[in-house]
């Protein structure tokens, strides 16, 4: 994170016009710290356009992000509950869908961050759309994630402005101006663009301009921004842009490559059906989570309403567990629909680790939204129970029960345990309330957001099969409620086409 503590900075009005256009915030000043009064002025345009064209009044639910913090959820000071909508809070609009709110005196004294060992690295904030003191909706940034506003503290200061990601995905023909600024608080300011460690650009004034156009054959590029006080002082940002080659073609998919997900022992291959989609990527553990050309899926055109995008062989290690995400036309992130496990960004971090031991820490900072979970070259579970037979279903005894409610520990683990008991009832069946991946922990499971899914709160897929095992041993069925006829907000499903 940069930092800086004191500065002088000149922005021309077109670049604060140039800058109002193309992010979802913009800050007054231009690298603002912790220890200056901040004015924010939002585009519900932007983001996730959540409070595009509202006419209601607009709140912040805001935080900031310390160096104590565990993650990017992990907020801090938090000025009111999520439902409190206080004056203090309240943004300014400024008409065409921008709002306004100044922090002041300054950062820290408007959250009350007291301890001078405790430094502020962001501002955490979601706007909230109010109508008659209820809250209708949300503006965020893309993908429903948090927005941030970064702080800096170090003298010297570069920041690139278009792209206004880390990465920008360029479709091949067209060109992107970049711009960059820079700031010293001692010296003489020198800007210096570099494209793959080449200079192309140079600049003495605050702010540097310069208009990219990809030369044929060019994929993935990456941009340097340097900025220099001619006294040893430099600060460096970083850009990539990959450059988008194959729009309308039409790869046909590999003979037996079914929807979803494919995995050997040191590969993954994918599916993925999205009718009226222009393109997709695959992010994940193995690409830092951007997008290149090299992770461009393919796409197969049968018609108006059926297209599929695919990639084969996705290198991986055997044994090893990878996240990943779709990118889907450069906007919405999904995991795979038909995911067998999931990282939840919400819920899990409140799963104990006698449930779901070693679990995955979620990819923060690097994602928003919920991601896949793979793992190549796990090795067969070990079926004890051989010969089972399954009942007659005219002889059929069954127990339903809800794990949640059932045991105390509310796991499969324990729920095996507790099999002689039900085995001495009579019971030769037992019916789970579902267990697929819901929003949330704690549910009845009737609101199934990846159905192919185990709900980790429950336990590993590892727990389940010995669950299932020893009922087996017991001559017991296993049978699972499962809800395939509707989904969740967070389902694939619904966010390809929300």
């Amino acid at each position: 994170m940069k930092k800086f503590k004191t500065f002088i900075l000149t922005i021309a009005i077109s670049l604060i016009a140039f800058l109002a256009s193309a992010q979802i915030i913009v800050t007054d000043p231009a690298f603002p710290s912790e220890s200056q009064s901040v004015t924010i002025t939002y585009d519900a345009t932007e983001g996730n356009g959540g409070l595009e064209g509202f006419t209601g009044d607009v709140y912040l639910h805001t935080g900031v992000i310390t160096n104590n913090s565990t993650s990017s959820s992990d907020w801090k000071y938090v000025k009111f509950d999520w439902t409190v909508n206080d004056a203090s809070v309240k943004a300014t609009s400024l008409g065409n869908n921008k709002w306004e709110f100044t922090f002041s005196p300054n950062v820290r004294d408007f959250f009350g961050v007291s301890d001078p060992s405790e430094e502020i690295e962001q501002i955490a904030i979601v706007f909230k759309g109010v109508e008659n003191g209820t809250i209708v909706a949300e503006g965020k940034d893309t993908g429903n994630a948090d927005i941030f506003v970064d702080l800096y503290s170090a003298e010297t200061n570069a920041q690139f402005i278009s792209p206004s990601e880390d990465f920008e995905i360029l479709e091949e023909g067209n060109s992107i101006e970049i711009v960059g600024i820079g700031t010293v608080s001692e010296g003489t300011l020198s800007l210096r663009l570099q494209k793959e460690g080449t200079e192309i650009a140079s600049t003495t004034e605050d702010t540097l301009r310069y208009t990219f156009t990809p030369v044929t054959g060019e994929n993935d590029v990456n941009f340097s921004l340097i900025a220099d006080n001619g006294q040893n002082a430099a600060d460096t940002a970083s850009a990539f842009i990959t450059i988008r080659d194959n729009v309308g073609e039409t790869a046909a998919r590999p003979s037996g490559l079914e929807d979803g997900i494919t995995l050997s022992s040191n590969a993954v291959s994918l599916s993925l059906f999205a009718p009226n989609k222009e393109y997709v990527y695959v992010i994940g553990d193995f690409n830092d989570w951007t997008p290149s050309s090299e992770y461009l899926m393919n796409k197969e055109t049968a018609g108006a309403d059926s297209s599929w995008f695919w990639l084969e062989n996705i290198s991986l290690t055997s044994g090893e567990e990878y996240a990943f995400q779709y990118l889907v036309d450069g906007e919405i992130r999904i995991a795979d629909p038909y995911s067998s496990q999931i990282l939840d960004p919400f819920n899990d971090q409140y799963i104990p680790e006698t449930t779901y031991p070693n679990l995955k820490p979620y990819p923060q900072d690097k994602t928003s939204g919920w991601v896949s979970l793979v793992r190549p070259g796990i090795p067969e579970f070990n079926w004890e129970a051989t010969n089972y037979q399954r009942p007659e279903k005219t002889e059929l005894v069954v127990y339903e029960l809800l794990i949640r409610d059932f045991v105390a520990a509310q796991n499969f683990e324990t729920l095996t345990d507790t099999l002689d008991y039900l085995e001495n009832l009579g019971v030769n069946a037992i019916e789970l309330m579902p267990v697929s991946e819901f929003d949330g922990n704690l549910s009845w499971g009737y609101n199934p957001s990846f159905h192919l899914a185990l709900d980790k709160y429950y336990g590993t897929p590892e727990a389940f099969k010995r669950f299932v095992d020893e009922a087996h041993k017991r001559d017991m069925a296993v049978i699972l409620d499962v809800v395939m006829n509707h989904a969740t907000g967070a389902s694939s499903l619904y966010r390809l086409y929300d």
